[in-house]
């Protein structure tokens, strides 16, 4: 039987029959696009495809998206070899994303896969955009200037320095980077918390330069 239950057409090898391994799998969603994979087992003719339609939820009307696009044998793997997906060697895996979507909106998407050898599946997801992020209320004002280390973060008293500053950085913290140039790598490392973000902001009063060389004899020339 096909993966819809009817028979097979005559003439036509099992492996070549599309059928789903599994349900469709959402990708973490962002403000304007939502992604989904599925894996697909036989196939072997590459004839099968996976159509989508979306809708904002409860919406009467369908719109159409790109189909979902076969990944290329192998190109799920790092250059290790290594992958998170669990994709058998004989599965194909069909990719893609639905764009140009409103924020903070919850949307259906319909995939429906169809091989005109026999396999055909449909399934119906429902997830919802990111919301664009928020400076939330009474945050802690912080302040940074260029140094190399010390400062209380007070306005009077900054810290000094990038590094010095992302020491002492908490939750709800919004850190004003003040005119001047910050030398050296910065790579951001301390999280917030859900509703209590950490918030990099120049202060206004001039240009903020994170110059990323590594040395100062590279920064004079």
């Amino acid at each position: 039987l096909t993966a819809a239950g009817r028979p097979v057409p005559a003439g036509i090898a099992a492996k070549n029959l599309a059928k789903p391994l599994g349900g469709p799998v959402l990708d973490p969603p962002t403000l304007h696009s939502l992604g989904a994979y599925w894996i697909i087992g036989g196939d072997g003719n590459k004839s099968a495809r996976v159509e989508v339609q979306y809708r904002p939820a409860g919406a009467d009307q369908w719109k159409d998206a790109m189909p979902l696009f076969r990944v290329e044998k192998g190109a799920h793997k790092d250059e290790k070899g290594r992958s998170t997906l669990d994709l058998p060697e004989d599965a194909w895996l069909f990719a893609g994303s639905v764009v140009l979507l409103q924020p903070d909106t919850e949307y259906e998407l319909k995939l429906h896969l169809f091989d005109p050898d026999g396999g055909e599946a449909e399934k119906t997801l429902k997830t919802r955009t990111r919301a664009e992020p928020a400076e939330p209320p009474n945050m802690r004002t912080r302040h940074v200037a260029p140094g190399d280390g010390g400062g209380s973060g007070t306005e009077a008293d900054p810290f000094r320095g990038l590094a010095a500053a992302q020491a002492a950085a908490q939750p709800s913290d919004l850190m004003l980077i003040h005119a001047g140039v910050y030398p050296g790598t910065f790579v951001e490392n301390r999280s917030g918390e859900p509703g209590k973000p950490i918030i990099w902001r120049g202060a206004g009063d001039g240009e903020a330069v994170l110059d990323g060389r590594s040395n100062a004899a590279e920064r004079a020339e």
